[in-house]
């Protein structure tokens, strides 16, 4: 445990090194306008490719030699598959709460009525950007950070799209689905039965824990055949 929390630190050592002051200011711009142009999604749709992103930096630094030296100290694949997931887990939380505390700025700036929506889109922030790690991670880990470079770029894309498309789409009642979503979840937190209470929130959590176990596994094991 303390070989991992030490590499997590080296982990944060090396994104802080790559991030400029002109990233930051443009990923912390990217909330600012999705805000003003698409409402209350806006801010996943600026938070979940900076997560992404970041999350990637690890992986373009190991690319320098870091990985090579990392092998030649005979530190634990396992160490890195798992200090790597937990950086990436706590870098989405901590943007997440970056984000929360912007997106309360600026809905009482508009004076909104309720933070509801803030906090479900905040909660469904770290959750998709966790799920495209997910599905990132196994990828950088089996063929590198330059031949995986467009299809990280690319997930976040898909994702914005599939916004795009959710809020033209309509469901049963007429109301397009990010609008039924958000219904369902304000439905969930201000608490409506056992099955809103416990059985949904259950099924939510241990559907996200199987992911990123089953990404952990899967990384683990293409991380270990590599080369260095």
């Amino acid at each position: 445990m303390r070989d991992i929390v030490s590499f997590i630190k080296l982990e944060m050592m090396s994104v802080k090194s790559s991030l400029s002051m002109k990233t930051l200011f443009l990923f912390g711009a990217l909330i600012v306008v999705g805000y003003m142009s698409m409402g209350i999604t806006g801010i996943a749709v600026g938070a979940v490719p900076i997560i992404v992103n970041i999350a990637s930096y690890p992986f373009a630094v190991g690319e320098n030699g870091l990985d090579r030296l990392f092998a030649s100290l005979s530190l634990p694949r396992r160490t890195v598959v798992m200090g790597r997931y937990i950086f990436a887990i706590l870098l989405a939380l901590a943007v997440s709460l970056v984000y929360l505390g912007v997106g309360h700025i600026l809905f009482s700036i508009d004076q909104m009525p309720s933070l509801t929506p803030l906090l479900i889109v905040v909660a469904g922030t770290f959750v998709i950007s966790t799920f495209l790690i997910a599905i990132n991670l196994p990828v950088l880990f089996k063929v590198g950070f330059k031949k995986a470079k467009f299809f990280s770029s690319m997930l976040p894309i898909f994702m914005v799209l599939a916004l795009a498309v959710a809020s033209n789409l309509q469901g049963d009642s007429g109301e397009n689905i990010i609008a039924s979503i958000f219904g369902f979840f304000s439905r969930m937190m201000s608490g409506d039965g056992f099955i809103y209470d416990v059985l949904i929130p259950t099924g939510l959590i241990f559907t996200w824990v199987a992911a990123i176990l089953a990404s952990l596994l899967i990384s683990h094991k293409l991380y270990d055949s590599r080369d260095f």
